[in-house]
């Protein structure tokens, strides 16, 4: 669990640059013919602002002392996987279009930069800033994740390249099959050196 508080501190700020920033600006670049005025208005949704007002909800109760209740011990972990059955099943009514086959160039550069670079140069940071045992390896897990799935969601919903997307995601959420392995022999006992 306290690996799990680590994350949600680390992806804190993701919420909101991806609704107030990412995603206003794929609707900047929506399809030929599609308005480029308001893309804000179109890219911003008010249902958006609910995992911000959650954030701040939670903040403001950490700040006033508010212990959580004992009933909500454990609770994570359920809540946890039925959060990933939820965006899988999200993500897979939304792939229709993927062709990985077509994308297998882009695919490995994507890879290539989520699976080596990002995380190696996000953890040299978190390194070099202090960071060690449970949040350093936090910080190289959250770096080494896949296309996330709000980038299909977002691709769908604003018209963009959805067969780029969903391809991508997919080849990159495959690429995690060799990812977690070296991942897992990275935690057994390489950060805790640094």
């Amino acid at each position: 669990e306290h690996a799990l508080a680590e994350l949600a501190l680390y992806r804190i700020f993701e919420a909101p640059f991806y609704f107030l920033c990412a995603w206003p600006i794929a609707a900047s670049l929506a399809a030929p013919g599609t308005s480029r005025q308001g893309f804000f208005r179109r890219g911003f949704r008010p249902v958006t602002l609910a995992p911000m007002v959650c954030i701040a909800a939670g903040w403001a109760l950490n700040l006033a002392g508010v212990r959580r209740p004992a009933a909500f011990d454990g609770v994570s972990e359920i809540l946890v996987k039925i959060n990933v059955v939820l965006m899988g099943l999200t993500v897979g009514l939304t792939l229709r279009r993927a062709a990985p086959f077509r994308h297998l160039a882009g695919g490995a550069r994507l890879a290539a930069l989520k699976f080596v670079l990002v995380p190696a140069a996000s953890a040299a940071l978190a390194a070099l800033l202090g960071f060690r045992g449970v949040t350093l390896q936090v910080v190289a897990v959250c770096a080494a994740m896949p296309v996330a799935f709000m980038a299909v969601i977002a691709s769908n919903l604003l018209h963009l390249d959805e067969e780029l997307t969903g391809s991508l995601w997919l080849l990159t959420t495959l690429g995690m099959l060799l990812v977690v392995p070296l991942l897992a022999w990275a935690f057994t006992g390489q950060f805790d050196r640094i």
